[in-house]
């Protein structure tokens, strides 16, 4: 009965049919809107450089985008609403889009007006990528599902997770089911323990707190470098985000007018220029440990270039400032 999944455009949840139509990825769609089942319902973004107005204040912007939530489950049918799902902070789908103050908390309350799941999609900024182990941890919510991933085992193997709390888990337990589906790989054992001393690390060397600290100095250097730049109209970030085995950190958008926030025609500002000056052959940087990659599409899914700069956290505040300086925009 509950059938209905509500999820965001401009979110990427991962590449098979149901997770594409899960998600709200306008290019990685386009070819396979056929094929979707119509459970997977979409509303806006928590994007707040390109969708919150001028005089809107932050917690009005919250209300709205979390009014659309309540609007799209009142046309489906409450009773017929099985989950919302998100991206507490956004991949390279939006270039590190972040949650809005209150946007979780009152989201949360919003699922338990009316008894809907709420589902974590944290395979990119999971596992201390945002000053704290888990993203939504600022916002101290509370969920049903969560999916982590790239950051458990650092690129080292392949593994990814799937947390469950306690209402879920106790719902199997009452009628006795039995979940009985699997992967090839599931539960690889080269998987399993490179997860596991990646969190021993993680716990013996305080990553969590190094995460927040780089970040801040990230975000510091970046502004003060690049933040001035007639092109550079946002610059995003929150710990150190990720990317591939990098647990990265920030985002800047580019456009032709910041007033505006007029994006380039496509091509207009390539960020695939500007990261391959930067990148040997690996997708590294060349001196600094720091990977950077381009985004595009961030605006309307065409329009809208951007790049993210994603150190290890191994990173120095030399290594950054060293890159920084070879950064042209």
């Amino acid at each position: 009965k509950r059938a209905n999944f509500i999820s965001r455009w401009g979110s990427y949840h991962g590449v098979c049919p149901t997770t594409l139509a899960l998600g709200g990825h306008w290019t990685r769609r386009k070819w396979f809107e056929a094929c979707f089942a119509t459970c997977f319902q979409h509303v806006e973004p928590c994007y707040a450089y390109r969708n919150c107005e001028a005089e809107e204040a932050t917690g009005e912007y919250v209300k709205r985008l979390v009014k659309g939530f309540e609007d799209k489950i009142d046309e489906l049918g409450a009773s017929t609403a099985c989950a919302i799902v998100v991206e507490p902070i956004v991949g390279a789908a939006l270039g590190c889009a972040p949650y809005e103050p209150g946007y979780l908390v009152t989201l949360w309350e919003l699922c338990d007006k009316y008894g809907i799941l709420r589902i974590f999609d944290e395979i990119m900024c999971g596992i201390v990528l945002t000053g704290t182990m888990y993203a939504w941890q600022h916002e101290h919510v509370v969920l049903n599902i969560q999916a982590i991933g790239k950051g458990l085992a650092t690129g080292i193997q392949s593994i990814s997770a799937v947390l469950v709390g306690p209402k879920v888990v106790t719902a199997f337990e009452k009628d006795n089911e039995k979940l009985s589906h699997g992967h090839t790989f599931q539960a690889h054992l080269l998987g399993c323990a490179a997860g596991l001393e990646v969190l021993r690390i993680i716990r013996e060397k305080d990553l969590v707190k190094a995460s927040g600290r780089m970040g801040d100095i990230s975000k510091k250097e970046l502004n003060q470098r690049v933040g001035r730049h007639r092109s550079v109209g946002d610059i995003r970030e929150r710990g150190l985000f990720e990317g591939e085995i990098f647990l990265t950190c920030d985002q800047v958008e580019f456009v032709q007018d910041k007033k505006k926030k007029k994006t380039f025609p496509s091509g207009g500002r390539d960020p695939y220029t500007i990261t391959s000056r930067l990148m040997d052959n690996g997708g590294m940087s060349k001196h600094h440990r720091i990977y950077v990659y381009p985004c595009t599409g961030r605006a309307d899914g065409k329009d809208g270039d951007g790049i993210i700069i994603a150190p290890a956290l191994a990173v120095t505040e030399e290594d950054i400032i060293l890159l920084l300086r070879e950064l042209r925009l």
